[in-house]
This record gives C-alpha cells, structure tokens and sequence, in this order.
C-alpha cells in the first residue's frame, strides 16, 4: 500500500485561524490547538469519491457523482476546523445540504469521514443531531448522527426497508462531547463484512458479518438537516465517502491520530476480505474485492492449514473487475481444528493476509441433516391417537391424549372435550350468504396410525361445494383445509368459519402476531364482558380463549383469499351463552368464479399429561449457575466455595461458552464438555442457549444458501454480540440445519436439554421456500410458518427422546401461550414480554392483574409447566432491591408458577422457594388449590386477600397474598372439614420465619398480612 497520498487541503489553505480557543500553529503540516483535537494533516486513501471542504462554498470539491449541492433551508459558511465548515441543524428550520446519491455513495460498501463540533449541544443531551442521511427508494435510512439516548449517543444506524425488525446499528455514548469541540466521526461498512464505527480516529463499535444490502437509493444524499425541530446546531467540516471500507489505520489518520501502516505478511482484519467457514455446507469460503487495499489486487490465495500448521487444501485465483469468491472442500478432511488464510497478491508480492480460526466437528451434510429426527414415532408423554370412523349417525371421533374431537359430515368438529368438558355450544360451521344452504357430506377416515389421522368430508350447495380435509396429530393439532368450489359465478355477501365456545370456557383470550411492533403483536387477559362483538383485529396467525384449567387454539398460516382490510377479520361475539370466535374471510361482496381454499388449526388444551412431580424441575438461580458451571478456564476447579456443595434446582441453563449469543460451536469445546459433565453430574438438566429465528450473517452456510434460508422481511439482531444475526425461515432448509445443531450439543457434547429462545414464529414472504403469496392488490403479503417451525421442535424432541434418558426442552416464548409452538417443550419461560410494563412500574402486585396471570400462567390449563422470567434488568438497583423481589414473590406465588431466579434480588426470591420445596411442592402427592376455585374448601374473609393452597398428606401450605397498599390484620382464613384429618389436632406455622401462628381445632386462623406481601403458612392437618 502507498503512502504519499494527496493532503486534505493545501499548505496555503491550511495557514488561517480554525474554531479553536487560540490560532492554528502550522509547522511542516502539523496543525495543533490547545484542546487537543489537532493533528497532522491527513493523507487522503484511495478510493475517495466525494469530497466538501465548504471552503469555497457548498459545492463539493470532488464528486464521481456530482459536485453540485442542493441547499435545504439556511445553512452557513463559517470558520471551520481549517478553513471554512458548514453550519447545518436547526436554524429557523431543517438546514442541511444534498448531493446526488449515485457515483457518490452506495449502500454495498464506503466509508464517510467528516469533522463535526456541537454549536449548542452536549453529547449527553436529549436531542438527535443529524450529519449525514441517505435513503432507500422503497423506505427506510442510512444515517450518521448523535442520537436521543445519552447510552447510545453517536449512532451509525441502517434501515434497509425489509420491515420494522430489520434495522441495524453500532454506538457509542459521547456524553463527554461539548460545545466548542471538534471530534472527528467515521462509519464504514461493506457486504459481508459489516459495519465499523469510529470516533477521533478510534474504532469503538461493529456490527460484523453483514450481508449489506444492494438496494437502489433515492436521488440525494444530506449532510446535516435535522430529525426533529429541536434548535441543535452543528459544524461540519471535511466531509468524504469513500467507494471502500477503510482500514483502521487509514481512519485514524484522517483523525490526525498517528498510527504505522500494517505488515504486509502479518495477519489482520483486512476490509474488503471475509473468511466463513460453512458447517454444514462443509467448505471454507472467502469473499474479496478486488480494490480491498485501495490498489487493486491482481490475485488472492486462500489456504487452510491444519493444527500442525501443514497446508491440506489451497486454492488461488485472479481477481475479477469487483469480487472473487473462493472456496475450499472440508469433506475430506479429518475431524479438527484447521486455520483459513487468504493472502492477497500483487507483482507477485504478498500484500495483506487474514485469517480465521475454525473446526471441523461433524462430518453431516444439508443432506444428511435434512434426515435427522424424521421417523415421526410417538414421543412421551403423549398417547397414541385413536380414531374412530363415523358409523351412521354418529360422527368420527379423533381422540389424543385427554381430548376428544367428533367430526360430523362436513369434516369440522360438532364438539370438542377437554378432560370431559364439552368446549363448544354446537358445531363448526361455514356460512357463506350467496351461495345457498350448504348440506354436510360424510366424513370419511383415509387412513390412521398411532400418530397421525387423515379425514375427509365436505359440504354441498346449489352454488358453491366445499371439500375437506382434515390432518390430525396425536399432539391434539387438527390442521383443516377447506377447498371451495364454485358451481357458477357465485356473488358471495359474506364468508365466515364460526366457532361456537362454551361461555363458561371463555374467561380468557391470548393472542399473538409476532413482528409487529406496536401494541397488537401479542396480548393476554380476560375475555372482554358484554353482549355483541366484544374483541377484534386484522389476521392474526394465533389465538387462544380458555379457562384456568383448559381451553380451545386456533391458528393459521395465511390470510390468502380473506378481505385484508380493516380490524374486523377475527372477532369475539357474545351471543347469550356462547362466545363466537368467527374467521371473517370474506366481508365485502365478491364475485368467485374460481376455486380457492382456506386453512386453519384447532388446538384443544391441555396439550399433554402434567408428571405429578413437575414443581420439582426448579431453575438453578443465575448466581449458583455461575458458581458451578461458568468460566471453567479463567477460574478451573477446584473451587473450595462450592466444595460439597449442589446447586438449588434442577433445570440449569448454559451460557457464556460461545463468543456471542445464538447457534454457534462453542469457542472451547472441552469447557462446554466440562460444563455440561459438571452439570449432570449434580443431577442437573443443561439446557444450553440457543436462538430459534437467527443465524449469524458470518457462518459460512448462510452464504452458501442465503436465498432460500432468510425469512424476509428481513430482521436483524446486533445486541447478542458484535456479530450481525439474521432471521431465517423454518420453512426453508434452517429447519434442518437447526435439528442438526441441537442435536450435535446432544451427541457430541452429551448435553440432556436445550434452552430455546425466541421460539415464536414470525411472518415470512419468501418464495425461494414457499412463504407468502400475491394478494388481490399485487402485493406480496406474508404467511406464518407455524407448522414447518412446529415440525422442527418436534424433531428435537425425537432428538433428545432417541438417547433413552430423562431429558429437558426449555420454550422461552416471551409472548404468552397460543397453539401449536408450546407443545413439545417441558416448560414454557415465560413473562419478558412484561418488560415495558415493569419499566413503568416495577411493582408486580400492580404491573400485571390477576386476570393477566390466570390467562397466561397457569399451567394446568397447557399441561406444561410455567416458568416466570422477572424483568427488573433495566435497572441495576431494582434488581438488588429486596422489596421489589417480595412483591414479585407475591404475584407469582399464588398462581403456582415456578421462577427463574435472575435479573431480581435472588435471595429473597429462593428464600420463597427454599420454603416452597421444604413443604414438598416437588412431591407426587401434592395438589393445588388455586385461589379462583370458591368451593375448594378454602375461605379467606378479607376481600384484599388471595388465598391458594398446596396440599400434601396430612397438612397443607397456605398461599396467602395481599397485593393491596394497606396491611392485612385480623385476616381469617377457615379450613373445610374436608381438609381436616377428623379429630385431629391441628398447628400451624409461618414457614419463613417458624413463628407459631394460632389456630383452633376447627381449622380457624386469624393472621396479619403485609401490604404487597405473600405469607407462607404450613398447617399440619392430620398426625
């Protein structure tokens, strides 16, 4: 690389006084101002292809695209920094200045440079100041400037248009900036690469691995203008965009900051290069452009060496006009840790060398992957399914574990049990006004087996017919595929499916559409009161309306052929007795003349068989986790602190192995080996982290098929580490590659769980794997891969099943429960989504109902074990705080959900706990008595009060909490003589503190409770 690059500006430009307290000292090049910002002229790298001194004015100096700038409101020309500078912000409006976009910038790859002073501002302000902005032409920014939230500060942010959760970002606070200051900024960024964010010459944050995008940009670029009115003024001087990632050197010293060209033949970060290595795709790749070192490069030789450092597989090529992609076959390569060298070449003469350290691990294939797991037999804890054919008037009967579904003619159910508790007030119907009456068909069985059923039925008309077909599985899923056919043109005034649920098991409605980002994406509570449509949104993929103890799914993948318009495609309609859950499909006339189907699933609840000593599987709490288990190289055993000691708990997830949350290989494999062999050998259940929605935009493998993997729209996620995450569908191939992995943590490092996180499902429109559809407007419109994601976690459950052991699959789903996702999962983590609401308020007695408990939490009503995740971690204080930690104790423990002991004042939370399991809550024999059962044989007189119960084998552990402000005094609880051992004497206790608490013969207490408090009271009812 050269180093006698053009100067900035010219010696007799550079002799004149600049924006410091004192005037400039020139001598030789080298500038300097007593605050320290000065420094010696920069060498300008290759590859500039903009460049505004604003010392002769607006107009640029250089322009590959266009010199010319479009004044926006008022900006000035004033002393600058050397020279002139442009004062841009607020002045009696947007002031800023545009230059045309192309020639001058591109979203692939660059590198803008520029000298900014805040007039008026701090860097810890509340106010956002914009230096440069570009546009996408179909939505979205690409912006430099300092933003709004002091922990942020200076941001390089890009919204690349794919939608809300797309957007990426680095930053860095700046909250020591002040007025009068010059500091210099620079943001580059290049396709695979990422993005790098410098200040005064210093890299200070990335976002890597980014697969930018190449989409076509508005017209104009802006330096300066403002986001919102909001008086913020700012200097900016020496603005460049460069058509190339800048190396770290060369930014610092546009800085003025010194810094020593790198060595030719040492290995580096260098921009323009990536290295991937492709697990499943088994080959080593590298991605170069030809001008990566501003010169162009004639060749590139990329090299894998083995552990000995011997060479075992080499390729080089020239460099084509602008990239070259290279790649090594792994295949036949032993098992390993191997080194990727690529080395760029030119007269023959090596100029820049990266690296990157990998191992081959497994010796799967896509292909191979793609067979995992797919015997499809039936997994525990479910029961076989049984089916019995129609047999003249008496309907199909479809029957998995606890559940019965009776389909008549028409192929939809005319009831539903759940526990023997009929769920529906009739049957599920299509009304489609137009077409006539439609007659119900037969249903027929096709076939059956112990884990799947085929039916068919249908319905007739004089204008329309509707043929049915009906999937179900032994996981209760009842997947429906109604095809209509018009006889002739048929005009249809409106189509709907209505679902008629019994009203006494419609107290509670969970809803969920996850991508959105406003108030609608998910929701929990009790079902609206009152008469008439009582709740209603657009297309949602899932709902849930139950009880405490069970309830009835719906869901679906797609709203192709519904009106799309409005809020009213699901509703909720009390109608006397029933609650009418109705699929509006069609709400506005309109003429059919071709066939077209509709689809959607039934999910009768609970899902599965609760074991009768679930509450035995607490969670090992975050500080014991860390005692035991983490960070085995930096503090190796023995560790005399945890000597003879266990962990509390049962269920212990695992982190911290690996350089950045998601699906990655661990970065040392015989610590996880150890971490997880330490783990089991405390009896414990390892759940690892892993992330179901992303991959890293780094891996190898998601180059190689990125088409068909990404979920679009897009999204994004740059706060796990500094490598860029991309979404990926389970409808493509990330289904596959995803059982593969969890299943090599399974197999190669004897892990018996797996923590899965982010385990909803978002909407995806990509063809290259089958999601989305055109709608009627033209528009490509989303569909939601429910079952293809569904497929996937029963696979890891055949996964973990097939080793023979006791095993462990944690569902974090952060968004309450809605069919099908939580049902292969041994618990469901739930309660992040709170966060906001603990943001406003961290009082948990008051941040979330009663009514939001029962509708989400309790866990009879899934058969799945509950696991509440508290959400104090925005604020250090409050999670060191004791009084938070027992109203949070107060709010769960009435409702018998077990909690993670983390992100809260852990001590007080396991002292509940330890209380808890002393009783025996973890036993076989133990029996809930929840507080909103009025004939259990509990009695709590003060209204303020919540009275649950455990109740084991001659005594009982009262639940009693006050969520109220005011302390609870004379609080008398009466026990039924049903709960009393006839003649026995009875005593009680308070089994936090072991202070006697009186109580009469009769099973009568009178006791105090704490405002926002629960108290633990063991009554012992028999000898």
């Amino acid at each position: 690389m050269r180093d006698a690059f053009p100067l900035v500006k010219s010696l007799s430009r550079r002799i004149r006084p600049v924006a410091c307290a004192t005037f400039t000292l020139v001598l030789l090049g080298w500038m300097g101002c007593p605050d320290g910002v000065g420094a010696a002229e920069a060498p300008v790298p290759p590859g500039r292809v903009f460049y505004a001194s604003f010392d002769d004015g607006f107009d640029a100096i250089e322009g590959r695209g266009g010199k010319t700038a479009q004044v926006e409101g008022k900006p000035r020309i004033v002393p600058g920094r050397a020279g002139q500078a442009v004062l841009v912000g607020d002045l009696e409006g947007s002031a800023g200045l545009s230059y045309p976009t192309e020639g001058n910038f591109s979203l692939e790859r660059g590198t803008i440079a520029l000298w900014v002073q805040p007039v008026n501002w701090s860097g810890d302000d509340r106010r956002n100041h914009v230096f440069f902005n570009a546009w996408p032409e179909e939505g979205g920014l690409f912006s430099l400037y300092k933003y709004t939230s002091a922990s942020w500060g200076l941001t390089f942010f890009l919204d690349p248009g794919d939608g809300p959760r797309g957007k990426l970002y680095c930053y860095q606070p700046v909250a020591d900036w002040r007025p009068g200051e010059w500091h210099h900024v620079a943001c580059a960024w290049s396709h695979r690469e990422g993005m790098h964010l410098y200040v005064d010459g210093r890299l200070v944050k990335s976002a890597l691995g980014i697969s930018m995008p190449r989409k076509l940009l508005k017209p104009t670029i802006r330096f300066g203008g403002v986001w919102q009115a909001n008086g913020g003024r700012t200097l900016l001087d020496e603005a460049m965009i460069f058509d190339r990632m800048l190396d770290a050197h060369e930014v610092a010293r546009l800085a003025g900051q010194p810094a020593e060209l790198p060595d030719a033949e040492s290995p580096r970060d260098v921009p323009g290069v990536a290295l991937a290595h492709a697990i499943l795709g088994q080959r080593v790749l590298a991605h170069v452009y030809r001008d990566a070192l501003g010169e162009a490069a004639e060749s590139a030789r990329l090299e894998l060496l083995s552990g000995d450092g011997q060479r075992v597989a080499e390729q080089t090529l020239p460099l084509k006009e602008t990239t070259t992609l290279l790649e090594l076959d792994m295949k036949p390569l032993p098992r390993g840790r191997y080194q990727a060298r690529l080395t760029l070449f030119s007269g023959g003469k090596p100029q820049a060398v990266e690296t990157l350290a990998l191992r081959k691990e497994t010796e799967e294939t896509w292909e191979s992957a793609a067979r995992i797991a797919k015997k499809d037999t039936l997994l525990p804890p479910f029961t076989p399914l049984k089916v019995t054919p129609a047999q003249g008037a008496q309907p199909a009967r479809i029957a998995p574990y606890g559940r019965e579904y009776l389909l008549e003619g028409s192929g939809l159910p005319s009831q539903i049990h759940s526990d023997g508790h009929p769920l529906l007030t009739g049957a599920v119907r299509v009304v489609a006004e137009g077409a006539g009456a439609l007659a119900p068909k037969r249903v027929a069985l096709e076939r059956a087996t112990e884990v799947q059923a085929r039916l068919t039925g249908g319905l007739d008309g004089d204008g329309i017919g509707v043929e049915t077909a009906v999937v179900a599985r032994y996981d209760g899923t009842l997947w429906t595929t109604l095809r209509f056919q018009p006889k002739k043109p048929v005009r249809l005034e409106r189509l709907r499916v209505e679902i008629p649920i019994r009203e006494a098991e419609a107290r509670y409605l969970a809803y969920i559409a996850m991508g959105r980002v406003d108030n609608k994406r998910l929701g929990y509570d009790a079902l609206p009161a009152g008469e008439g449509v009582v709740w209603r949104r657009e297309f949602l993929p899932s709902i849930w309306i139950g009880t405490e103890e069970r309830g009835l799914g719906w869901y679906a993948e797609s709203d192709e052929h519904w009106d799309t318009d409005g809020e009213e495609a699901l509703t909720v309609e009390r109608r006397g007795g029933t609650a009418l859950l109705c699929m509006n499909v069609i709400r506005q006339p309109r003429e059919v003349t071709e066939p077209f189907t509709i689809e959607f699933g039934l999910q009768a609840t609970p899902v599965r068989p609760l074991a009768p000593d679930w509450r035995a599987n607490q969670w090992v709490s975050s500080a014991e986790i860390t005692q035991f288990f983490l960070h085995l190289r930096k503090n190796p055993y023995p560790r005399p602190e945890v000597e003879g000691k266990s962990p509390s708990g049962k269920v212990c997830y695992l982190y911290a192995y690996h350089d950045y949350f998601t699906s990655t290989l661990p970065k040392d494999p015989e610590e996880l080996r150890e971490m997880i062999s330490r783990a089991k050998a405390h009896g414990l259940f390892c759940t690892p982290y892993t992330d179901t929605t992303y991959l890293p935009e780094s891996f190898g493998d998601l180059w190689m098929r990125e088409a068909e993997l990404r979920s679009l729209p897009g999204a994004r996620a740059v706060s796990y580490g500094p490598v860029s995450n991309a979404s990926v569908c389970h409808n493509g191939p990330f289904g596959d590659w995803f059982v593969w992995y969890v299943a090599h943590l399974a197999r190669e490092y004897g892990s018996n769980g797996i923590y899965l996180d982010d385990t909803w499902t978002y909407g995806c429109m990509n063809a290259a794997h089958g999601c989305g559809y055109v709608g009627r407007d033209g528009k490509r419109r989303p569909t939601y891969p429910l079952r293809a994601r569904h497929e996937t976690y029963r696979r890891l459950r055949e996964v973990f099943a097939a080793t023979g052991q006791p095993f462990w699959i944690t569902m974090h789903m952060s968004g309450g429960r809605v069919p099908p996702l939580p049902t292969y999962g041994d618990c469901l983590l739930l309660a992040e989504e709170r966060y906001h609401d603990v943001a406003k308020n961290p009082d948990y007695c008051e941040n979330t109902t009663p009514e939001e408990w029962r509708a989400s939490f309790a866990t009879e009503a899934w058969g799945i074990p509950v696991v509440v995740l508290p959400q104090f971690k925005m604020n250090a204080n409050w999670m060191k705080d004791p009084e938070l930690a027992h109203r949070l104790m107060a709010a769960v423990v009435p409702h018998d959900a077990m909690i993670w002991p983390i992100f809260s004042e852990t001590e007080t939370v396991t002292s509940y706990r330890r209380a808890l399991m002393e009783f025996g809550i973890g036993e076989a024999d133990t029996r809930f008595i929840p507080y909103w059962k009025k004939d259990a044989g509990l009695e709590c007189a003060h209204p303020g009060v919540k009275l649950s119960a455990y109740q084991r084998p001659g005594k009982l552990l009262l639940l009693l909490a006050n969520w109220t402000a005011e302390d609870a005094s004379g609080v008398t609880v009466s026990l039924a003589p049903a709960l009393l051992e006839k003649g026995a004497p009875t005593r009680a206790r308070d089994a936090l503190s072991g202070e006697a608490v009186p109580v009469t013969a009769g099973g009568r207490l009178v006791l105090a409770v704490p405002a926002k408090r629960v108290r633990l009271v063991e009554v012992v009812t028999g000898r």
